[in-house]
């Protein structure tokens, strides 16, 4: 009888445990990484306005989101965030995201355009065009410092075309 009442008990604790963590499922986390996207492209840039797109969840090559959203003030350019997972969790158990975007690709484009026109027109006399195109994907916008400029970013490493 006790052998009964102690796996009784062994059993009802594991499932009390399991019952604290919150499970989340895949359409709820989707749209809680939605909801957090567009709360940090909007804390990050306030004066501009963002309209979600689409987004794409992990599989098993790519273990982060991949979400689009479009700039109001780059005149409907798409703007692509990406949200990838920490090791962290908050208080309800759920795992927390980080999150990078391509959003800088439009706001230093002029500064990039005038940085390396200024470097060639060191050693060409001519008339010169200088378009600046930069990598979007999470190799590329995740080693952007949004808090600097384009030359400090560069200079740093933190920008590839």
């Amino acid at each position: 009888m006790k052998r009964i009442i102690s796996l009784f008990l062994i059993i009802s604790v594991f499932f009390s445990l399991n019952s604290c963590t919150k499970n989340e499922s895949a359409e709820d986390k989707k749209a809680r990484v939605i909801s957090e996207a567009t709360a940090y492209l909007k804390e990050n840039y306030p004066n501009d306005e963002f309209t979600y797109l689409e987004g794409r969840s992990p599989n098993s090559a790519y273990n982060y989101y991949e979400l689009g959203f479009t700039s109001k003030h780059y005149n409907n350019q798409e703007v692509t965030v990406f949200g990838v997972p920490t090791e962290e969790k908050n208080n309800e158990g759920m795992q927390l995201y980080h999150y990078y975007d391509s959003y800088y690709q439009y706001y230093m484009n002029e500064d990039a355009e005038k940085y390396f026109y200024d470097i060639a027109k060191k050693y060409i006399s001519d008339d010169i065009v200088v378009k600046a195109l930069f990598g979007s994907s999470i190799g590329f916008v995740e080693k952007v410092d949004n808090k600097l400029d384009f030359a400090t970013n560069y200079q740093k490493g933190n920008i590839d075309f």
